[in-house]
């Protein structure tokens, strides 16, 4: 999750500050993520070290964060291929983390089974997985035309909007979406 915040902070710093490093550099991780983390049936995992990938699962929020920053990357430099990663990654949370009425959970649908499946929509010091994968759908609609991710959107930023008066400290993301 992480990662995918700093490739976003990265391209927009180096587009804003007219810094083609930053580019560079936000580039050069995402790549790093797409060889290590993201699998041949495009599912993130979510650790890494040394250049290998941990055995463990991604979650909501790696992708929403690491569909976010390819979204970001995609709007500095005009490269297609991370719209087409986001959106592979963006598929997968509607295939997997999505829920029958719309709503979004931490946890894939195949990942190990616990007694009750996690959702957890407010935000912390990042944005929670909810939020992430709200916005990083909304932004991908709004580059593809696709009424499916806008409609996906929406639906979870239903929830954020009931929130906002009760607890606008944990929603910060979502309102800013």
């Amino acid at each position: 999750a992480w990662n995918g915040l700093a490739v976003a902070a990265l391209a927009e710093a180096g587009a804003l500050l007219d810094r083609p490093d930053l580019v560079e550099a936000a580039t050069a991780a995402a790549d790093l993520l797409v060889a290590v983390h993201l699998t041949p049936a495009g599912r993130l995992l979510r650790t890494s070290r040394d250049g290998t990938a941990g055995p463990n699962a991604g979650v909501l929020e790696d992708y929403g964060d690491v569909a976010e920053g390819f979204l970001t990357l995609y709007a500095v430099t005009g490269e297609t291929a991370w719209l087409e990663l986001a959106g592979q990654l963006l598929d997968a949370v509607l295939r997997h983390f999505t829920g029958d009425d719309g709503s979004l959970f931490d946890t894939a649908d195949d990942a190990e089974q616990l007694i009750r499946r996690p959702q957890d929509p407010t935000d912390n010091a990042a944005p929670s997985g909810w939020t992430a994968a709200a916005g990083a759908l909304l932004s991908y609609a709004a580059y593809t035309g696709s009424a499916r991710h806008r409609e996906a959107a929406e639906r979870a930023l239903g929830v954020i909007t009931r929130l906002a008066g009760r607890v606008p400290r944990f929603v910060g993301w979502g309102l800013a979406v």
